[in-house]
Parts: C-alpha cells; structure tokens; sequence
C-alpha cells in the first residue's frame, strides 16, 4: 500500500447485485488513501471468487469471508477488526459515494466535536431525498402513532413527531441530528469500538439505531453534512422479503425491550411488540392474496 489509510471503509455483502461492484469501484475511486474492508457473507460462489481476485490484485483491499450470512452486524464487527484507518466508514454495498467523499469526511471530522458520529446526505437513483439519511431515533412512542396512525390527527404536533425528516429543509452546513442512515456512517475507529461496535444479536435491520442509541447514552454526537452526497440504490439483494421484514420485527422488539422497557408503563413494550408481528403477518397475507389473485384479474382484462 503507497499510503497509509487515515480512512477504512467497511463494506458487508450478501447477494447484493450488479451495484456491488458500482460501489467498490466508487470506493477504490477516491482521490485520497483508503482501504477497504470487504466481508463476503455469504455471497454466491461466483461473487465469492469475483471479491477474492479483486483482494489479490488491488493491496487496498482486504477480504474476510465469513461462513455463511451471520448477520449484517456481527460481519460489521469482523470487518471493523481488520481495520487499519483512523476512521470508518460503514457503507451499505449498494451505496455508491463520490470521489472527494473520504478527503471531505476528514475535513469535515476535523471540525467536529472530539466524539463525532458522521451520517451524509443519501439519495434514490432519481436524486430525491432518500427516507432515513435524517431522522429521529425511534422510541415506543413513536413507533405507536406510526403504527396506529394517530399522527394524522395532528402531523405538526410535537407529540405525534415522525421517524423521518427528508421531506424538511436541507440545512447548509453540519448540523447535530438524532440518527442518520445506516448506509453510511462515518466514526473515529476507536469510538466504534469504545460501545463494543454493533450489537451482533440484531441479524439484519434495526442494528444501527442501537447503536446510535448507546452512542449517544456514551457521550458522543451525530452528525448529518449535506456537503457529502451519496447514491442508494436499495432493494438490490435477492433476499426474500418475508426474511428481511421479519428480522426487521424481531429487531425492532429487541430495540424496545432492552433500551424502554423501565420508562413505560407495564405491558406497554408487550402491546407494542404484539402490533408489530400482526403488521407483519397481514402484511405477509396481503402480499400472498395479491400474488394469487392479480394474475387472474390480468387475464379477465
């Protein structure tokens, strides 16, 4: 390696599609030294061996192969302990970044507080605002109206606050923020590794917002710049839905559980919890009745 990285990106991968090798060549792209962090978890044998060659051939990239899908935040972790830079980047695999990104992300670091957590202006294909790049952390509360929709009833009320601000004013400039969107977290090294990393009992989903919670329980800060741009493109592995929303429900119980449970009123987490998993199973009876009855509907036209 010519230089020495003062940024790691940590890219996790399994079954993400053509836009995986989009967004390596963005990250290999950058104008400044970096290295990156590949973790094959559990990719398909071509893919596998595609990650395994580019390893061989470019000395800034590390490959870790973990046996099999052990989940989004336990592959974090190994591939955060290869790490060599400064400072880390977690970038979702279908996240494709701009060639300043790693110079600006150190520019920027260098005006910060000295416990700093970097989340940047993420967008669709389209160019739009994409949900999640500033948000609220979710609270019992929260989730509650969304699910039950009661903030229609007042959607400018400070009590019926929603999960996602992307449809607000950008601001100019750095601007402390609740969450930012787990595809691309920017943090000093060792910070990551001061709250124990990512909680690897959350297998897909949901392991972010925790971990920005105990961030902010620890004493440090998050951050959103919009000087820093990124495309995602979302929706590009081939896992099953049924498999992603469930870990998303069990995630989102878990998060509840452990950090809310004490300030809410007894069996109010339990409510909770049971709206949960109904939504997902109508959701997953829904989803079967529109794949069984469309088809037929489309050949009465």
């Amino acid at each position: 390696m010519d230089a020495v990285p003062r940024l790691s990106f940590i890219m996790v991968s399994y079954y993400t599609g053509p836009v995986l090798r989009e967004a390596i060549d963005a990250v290999l792209g950058q104008d400044s030294a970096i290295e990156l962090i590949l973790v094959n978890n559990g990719n398909p044998p071509e893919t596998a061996c595609t990650l395994r060659e580019l390893a061989s051939d470019d000395p800034r990239v590390t490959l870790v192969s973990r046996p099999g899908n052990v989940g989004f935040a336990a592959a974090c972790n190994a591939g955060c302990l290869k790490a060599t830079g400064d400072v880390i980047v977690i970038l979702n695999p279908d996240c494709v970044v701009d060639p300043h990104c790693a110079t600006q992300v150190l520019d920027i670091a260098a005006s910060l507080p000295s416990r700093w957590l970097l989340g940047i202006d993420i967008r669709n294909r389209d160019g739009s605002p994409q949900r999640g790049a500033r948000r609220n952390l979710p609270t019992p509360w929260i989730a509650f109206i969304e699910l039950a929709g009661i903030y229609k009833l007042a959607p400018r009320h400070p009590y019926f606050k929603r999960i996602n601000n992307h449809d607000t004013a950008l601001p100019g400039t750095e601007v402390p923020v609740p969450a930012v969107s787990g595809a691309f977290m920017a943090m000093r090294r060792h910070d990551y590794w001061s709250i124990g990393g990512m909680d690897d009992h959350y297998f897909f989903h949901v392991e972010d917002i925790d971990m920005l919670l105990r961030w902010q329980k620890s004493g440090g800060q998050t951050f959103f710049t919009p000087q820093i741009q990124a495309m995602h493109a979302m929706s590009t592995s081939r896992t099953n839905w049924r498999f992603i929303e469930w870990h998303k429900t069990r995630g989102l119980c878990r998060y509840f559980r452990t950090h809310f449970e004490s300030y809410y009123p007894p069996g109010f987490i339990s409510i909770l919890q049971a709206g949960l998993y109904a939504k997902y199973f109508l959701s997953m009876i829904g989803r079967a009745l529109s794949s069984t009855f469309a088809p037929a509907a489309r050949e009465k036209r």
